[in-house]
């Protein structure tokens, strides 16, 4: 895991850091390989953070992935 940067001239305190799973990590936490989570953020399909090149998921975005995945499941039952 690795934490998300900030910047700490808007703040005097310090806000807490949002924690950024690799897609590896992020795919242990969902039902998709990593394989398909850089895909669909690549096409900019599913939210992520870009930092440089490398692409991460918070938990707020696995929990969007989870949720609209189960939408789906549920409107073709």
């Amino acid at each position: 895991m690795h934490e998300a940067p900030h910047n700490s001239e808007t703040s005097t305190e310090s806000p807490p850091k949002e924690l950024l799973y690799t897609p590896k990590e992020a795919a242990e936490l969902v039902l998709f390989s990593h394989f398909w989570l850089l895909d669909k953020a690549r096409k900019r399909e599913i939210d992520h953070h870009k930092i440089g090149r490398r692409y991460f998921f918070s938990r707020a975005n696995l929990d969007a992935i989870n949720a609209s995945t189960v939408q789906r499941v549920r409107k073709s039952a």
